[in-house]
């Protein structure tokens, strides 16, 4: 079990956040063992996963490749090569709100057996050694995500947000467990204090809230959503921020909300910045949606809000 918790719990590199989501090759075509942790995901994620075959033709040595789907992937065949995801296809096709809702699953199931698996550390002397072994993993695991430059890859910054922030309730827990009892240990963490604050400063806006986005967005899937295209698509912000708005009322995608008061809202959560805030002050609210109209911000808008 507890090689378990550090392989799937406390993550280190990016393949172990690749492998929260992505299944296994040698059982890929296998839908029963072993059990996914996404089955309304899996379909998606398995589609999204690229394999070729490599063809020499001619005296040359000169050669090609062939795509194919997993449908066609023999694990047992030695031609048969792995290419990796296509974020593309997964961020357009995925529907982020039922990954989500898996994804919770999966970390409070890992949360739960990361306690239950120290605990059982308790029945042995000197406990203070795997607490101390068990802080310091989950602040490596911490160090990395701060460090992890997910290149706005929007699956792993969900998968990055969620374990952060149950690694941080898993801290809180174990110092409302034991701190009296066994500060020494906790000692390991003190050079996380910024890091914490950080976190509990930007937990409010992730894709993951649940606090902010109630009283404006129809759902927490579209906030998700609008938040990736504030990240990811905006390049003139008064026009773009203003088509964006005027396409999501016409939607329903947000609730009845005036200009700028949504403006407001959005400047208040760190959402946009102060010479925005003000652009959309000093003209007394967004463009209308004929006026901020263009080819390129609606193939945007229907990339990420696919209906």
């Amino acid at each position: 079990m507890e090689d378990y918790i550090k392989d799937s719990y406390l993550m280190n590199s990016r393949e172990r956040v690749k492998k929260v989501f992505e299944p296994s090759l040698e059982f890929l075509k296998d839908d029963f063992f072993p059990p996914s942790n996404f089955p309304k995901s899996i379909e998606i994620i398995k589609k999204s996963m690229v394999f070729y075959a490599i063809f020499s033709y001619g005296d040359d040595g000169d050669y090609e490749k062939e795509y194919f789907s997993y449908q066609d992937y023999d694990h047992n065949n030695k031609g048969h090569y792995y290419k990796g995801i296509n974020y593309d296809f997964l961020n357009y096709e995925l529907d982020f709100k039922v990954f989500t809702e898996e994804l919770n699953k999966r970390v409070e199931y890992l949360q739960y057996s990361f306690l239950r698996c120290l605990e059982d550390y308790k029945k042995e002397p000197n406990f203070e050694i795997p607490l101390y072994n068990y802080l310091k993993l989950l602040k490596e695991a911490l160090v990395f995500f701060d460090n992890c430059d997910n290149d706005n890859n929007k699956i792993f910054d969900l998968i990055v947000s969620r374990f952060s922030q149950s690694y941080w309730e898993i801290i809180e827990t174990l110092k409302d467990r034991y701190l009296i009892i066994y500060e020494k240990p906790f000692n390991v963490l003190k050079d996380l204090k910024n890091r914490n604050e950080k976190f509990e400063n930007e937990i409010t806006t992730d894709e993951l809230s649940s606090t902010i986005w109630v009283n404006v967005f129809k759902s927490e899937s579209e906030f998700i959503n609008f938040k990736y295209f504030l990240e990811n698509k905006i390049v003139d912000d008064y026009a773009d921020l203003s088509f964006l708005f005027q396409k999501m009322v016409e939607d329903k995608k947000i609730k009845k909300i005036k200009h700028l008061e949504f403006s407001n809202w959005l400047y208040e959560n760190e959402l946009i910045k102060e010479v925005v805030f003000n652009k959309i002050q000093s003209r007394n609210g967004f463009r209308s949606l004929q006026k901020s109209y263009s080819f390129h911000r609606e193939k945007n808008y229907s990339e990420v809000f696919k209906n």
